[in-house]
């Protein structure tokens, strides 16, 4: 279920109608006497963003909502102020309620660090945030940042990043999967050598102990998932049995708390023609996110974690190639 406020003007009327006609449940939406949220931006002629405004303050009014159903996962992004980020996991980690966060942009992906140091005091060991969908110069900025508000000083931090004890093997399984091509279709894509060289693949461990699973969006280069699976959970994965197989695309480790870490790349897709890039990135995500509801354990079973990589790749091909920021054919597909 979408859960949005809207406001009692066209905009809020124009959402409710395409929402509806695209068989969409509307009970999530709340009205407002504030302005519906709008996001203006202007495009070059490659269909890519080159700037843009936005109005987002009616965001605040979802938590009472999300009280309300007590739902398995809620899903966020970073145009939420950080305070309504931040009460909105407080309830979610208070109450174990997954939840995914997709970061936005650069400048926004931040929001989330003062719910994240918040919730470290509320439950030590398990990330606050389940799943994130950074790309990866949002992944630079979270990881820049997280020093600064003193995420990496943190006692619960120093104890999950002990615990998985990667040392030269992971290092070395590491620098083997670096040397892979992006495709073995399409040589001309280069090499998987910036999971080292611009230590996408570094970030991505030492932000394990805050984002449970992170699925890092690499543009042309694919999808890098990153994640670390509990001992309990480990019990019933088959990566719990599986070892490091750098030509298959991925890499496994275990501490010293048995806790599972998994590295893994997806080749892109072939996509075509580029039309619109805006939407891109959310139909990805809610691609994904539908997966989870129908299988929620589909991050720790390889081939349920495929599937569903390979379908949110399928959901953003199909908006990079509309005119829409989300292609109508997603409702059908």
């Amino acid at each position: 279920m979408l859960v949005s406020p809207v406001g009692d003007d066209a905009f809020g009327r124009l959402l409710m109608e395409e929402t509806a006609q695209l068989g969409m449940r509307l009970d999530g939406f709340i009205q407002s006497d504030q302005r519906t949220a709008v996001c203006n931006m202007v495009l070059d002629s490659a269909g890519g963003l080159v700037s843009g405004v936005a109005d987002m303050d009616i965001t605040a009014a979802i938590i009472s909502h999300i009280r309300k159903h007590q739902p398995q996962l809620v899903a966020l992004d970073g145009n939420l102020s950080p305070d309504t980020i931040k009460n909105v996991v407080e309830h979610c980690v208070r109450h174990d309620i997954k939840v995914f966060f997709e970061p936005t942009s650069v400048i926004k992906s931040t929001a989330i660090l003062p719910a994240i140091a918040a919730a470290l005091d509320i439950r030590s060991g398990q990330a606050p945030i389940a799943f994130s969908s950074p790309n990866t110069y949002e992944l630079a900025q979270l990881f820049s940042s997280a020093e600064s508000f003193d995420l990496t000083s943190h006692p619960a931090w120093w104890s999950v990043i002990d615990s998985l004890a990667l040392g030269s093997a992971f290092r070395a399984d590491l620098e083997q999967l670096a040397r892979k091509n992006v495709s073995d279709l399409d040589p001309s894509k280069g090499t998987l050598s910036f999971l080292v060289q611009q230590g996408v693949a570094q970030m991505a461990v030492k932000l394990l102990p805050f984002f449970q699973h992170l699925v890092i969006k690499c543009g042309e280069q694919g999808v890098v998932v990153a994640m670390r699976i509990s001992e309990p959970e480990a019990l019933g994965s088959p990566w719990a049995v599986k070892d490091s197989q750098p030509s298959q695309r991925f890499i496994v480790a275990r501490g010293n708390s048995k806790e599972v870490v998994i590295l893994q790349h997806f080749p892109p897709h072939t996509i075509g023609d580029v039309v619109n890039v805006t939407g891109a990135g959310d139909s990805f995500v809610g691609a994904l996110l539908a997966n989870l509801l129908q299988y929620p354990d589909a991050f720790h079973h390889p081939t349920k974690l495929n599937d569903a990589m390979c379908a949110a790749q399928n959901a953003a091909i199909l908006s990079l190639q509309s005119h829409r920021a989300v292609s109508p054919l997603l409702s059908s597909a």
